[in-house]
């Protein structure tokens, strides 16, 4: 009596256990056929309770479509008398949706050791099997991303070490990712370079994002590719960022800078970046108080060589004369066109005595030549020095007024007021 009323409390025990676990329990006889399960299986096959489950095959229930998966799984374990855990496999619901099982089944035995069926259990993974999933396609898209861009991707460690770059690197400099990982970035920048990448690298290191960066890589044909990077810190440890070659950018920018700043003829600075060249030559004389000069001059009877020979000879004449001037003053001195037949020369640091006896040189040097077939075009300077406290404007205007004196008094000449 006992014995009886012992195992009538272990079989309510094992109940209670089986239907208190958060997973879901069942088993089957050798033709897979159902003997029981929990209320949580129950459920997901569309019963209310785990009786009505009894004597049904995987073929009833909402996920027929899964029969014979889950039937090949029960005789796998039958026949071999093993065991398999964690299968993953799709199960479908009353509703018509796919979800995702991790499933473990176990032989039942008797008690003489022969396998009379399997038991079950299996838990809902399908969030877990979703994200997984997205994972994988995001890191196949980055993969992806990384391999086929044009745009250098790296990784630099945080004592400045480049942990990895990818195969746009090479694509683009020549140098194969493994010449420079482990190696300091700074030895692949233009040395001019260096101090702004060091300020920016510092600063993605304080958590700010460096959004735009131009640096010129220097490539292993031994030339530089101009790139704009950005670069943010991950984490403590990495900092990673994108370099894209800009080059075709910077050369049509330099194009542009070059057809703002420099005429087109003489290669000299135009007036209008010269103005503002000679505008801060003014306020650092100031704050300095160093002389400055500044001279003006013109082609003597210009108009008579191109009524006589032409614009083409005029303008190789107007060639020829700037020439002669910026190759015999001072790498410090400025020339630039001011507009038709006048030019400009700033001489910073320099008193007016001295930059007479510059001008009168040149004023040799123009009169000696001779152009073919113009002949001699001779030239007249206006001579003035900054004074204290002047504007701009007075100084030009003065300077202007030297040459005008010395076009009154002969041509040929240097004055200055």
């Amino acid at each position: 009596m006992k014995s009886v009323f012992n195992r009538e409390a272990n079989e309510l025990l094992l109940e209670r256990v089986v239907e208190s676990v958060p997973i879901r329990v069942f088993w089957k006889d050798r033709d897979s056929r159902y003997l029981g399960c929990n209320s949580l299986f129950a459920k997901d096959a569309g019963c209310d309770h785990p009786d009505k489950l009894i004597g049904k095959t995987d073929f009833d229930l909402p996920w027929r479509d899964q029969a014979e998966l889950y039937r090949a799984d029960d005789q796998k374990v039958m026949d071999a008398g093993i065991s398999i855990t964690d299968l993953i496999e799709p199960q479908t619901t009353l509703d018509g949706q796919t979800i995702w099982l991790r499933t473990s089944k176990v032989p039942l035995r008797d008690p003489a050791g022969k396998v009379t069926g399997i038991l079950g259990i299996y838990d809902d993974i399908t969030e877990r099997k979703l994200a997984e999933e997205q994972q994988r396609e995001t890191d196949e898209r980055y993969h992806q991303i990384h391999d086929k861009t044009s745009d250098i991707i790296y990784f630099v460690n945080t004592d400045g070490t480049i942990d990895s770059l990818n195969p746009a690197f090479e694509r683009l400099t020549g140098w194969k990712a493994e010449d420079w990982v482990g190696k300091p970035f700074s030895g692949i920048l233009h040395e001019d370079d260096l101090a702004k990448a060091f300020d920016s690298f510092k600063q993605t290191l304080s958590g700010v994002a460096v959004t735009s960066l131009i640096l010129r890589i220097k490539t292993k044909a031994g030339d530089y590719l101009g790139v704009d990077a950005n670069a943010t810190l991950l984490d403590d440890k990495l900092i990673m960022g994108i370099a894209r070659d800009v080059r075709v950018r910077l050369l049509a920018e330099e194009e542009v800078y070059r057809l703002a700043t420099i005429d087109g003829l003489t290669g000299l600075l135009n007036r209008r970046a010269f103005t503002e060249v000679l505008q801060r030559e003014i306020e650092q004389t100031a704050r300095y108080e160093q002389p400055l000069c500044l001279a003006m001059y013109d082609l003597d009877h210009f108009k008579r060589v191109n009524d006589s020979f032409g614009h083409d000879v005029g303008d190789k004449v107007l060639q020829t004369v700037s020439t002669i001037v910026s190759a015999h003053i001072r790498n410090t001195d400025i020339c630039a066109r001011w507009g038709g037949e006048e030019f400009m020369v700033l001489m910073p640091h320099t008193p007016l005595d001295v930059a007479r006896q510059v001008m009168e040189r040149l004023r040799d040097l123009t009169a000696e030549h001779r152009h073919v077939p113009a002949g001699q075009v001779t030239v007249s300077f206006g001579l003035t020095q900054l004074q204290s406290g002047e504007e701009l404007e007075v100084l030009l205007k003065r300077v202007d007024d030297a040459l005008y004196k010395a076009k009154n008094t002969g041509r040929n000449r240097v004055e200055a007021l």
